[in-house]
């Protein structure tokens, strides 16, 4: 089993190919989605809501560009703007801090929108609107994903953490492996369905990839704290 880490976001390498559909929530200027588009040569839908954002994804072969905030339901939507951080929905204070109306579509008249009938790997870092995918997915649509990376925003936002904690737990009672990479928070979070993996690498990656991925992850920020 090879476990990918792209951009602090952790899934399983194996199961991508040429033919995969790898739907990124949050892509930003597109770094997740061509490192996909670079190691296997298969189909990405980046969406991501911030204009100047939106405008540096490039144009390429297999990337579809949707410029759109991920909400919980469709229609238009306000993003906050915190100094020196990602739009979100969460309230953000401060003189700096500003607004943006931005499209708003929920994830699962996204899917029907496109036409989806299958992802391989769900990318979602959506600085906290992934409460509203998971609290609003179809049991429909939730059976079509085969692999999520995720990042939840608990850290930034404590008041979510038994929301996560809750999510975590119905995606275990609904088929999947669910495994923290990160030591202290839910910063990076890989489901991947069970089915698709046999005991002995269920075992291997909760409790053998992980935290040797963990520990090589925090070394080298001590290292890179230390050099700064």
């Amino acid at each position: 089993m090879k476990i990918k880490n792209i951009l602090e976001h952790s899934f399983v390498g194996n199961f991508l190919n040429e033919k995969s559909l790898v739907v990124d929530l949050g892509a930003n200027k597109g770094e997740f989605s061509n490192a996909i588009l670079e190691a296997f040569g298969c189909e990405v839908y980046a969406v991501e809501p911030i204009p100047d954002l939106y405008k540096g994804i490039k144009e390429r072969s297999g990337l579809r560009k949707f410029q759109a905030c991920i909400t919980r339901r469709s229609g238009k939507t306000t993003l906050n703007l915190p100094k020196n951080r990602c739009g979100t929905i969460y309230p953000a204070s401060g003189e700096d801090a500003g607004f943006l109306e931005v499209l708003g579509i929920n994830f699962n008249d996204f899917m029907r929108e496109n036409a989806i009938s299958s992802i391989d790997l769900l990318k979602v870092d959506i600085e906290g609107a992934e409460i509203d995918v998971f609290e609003t997915i179809t049991d429909e649509n939730l059976k079509k994903i085969k692999q999520m990376t995720i990042e939840f925003h608990d850290f930034l936002y404590p008041e979510m953490r038994k929301q996560v904690k809750a999510i975590k737990k119905e995606m275990r009672a609904k088929g999947f492996v669910v495994v923290s990479f990160s030591f202290f928070t839910n910063g990076d979070v890989l489901c991947v369905r069970k089915n698709m993996i046999n005991a002995f690498w269920r075992f291997y990656l909760i409790y053998f990839v992980k935290y040797i991925l963990g520990a090589k992850r925090v070394t080298k920020r001590i290292f890179r704290t230390i050099a700064e």
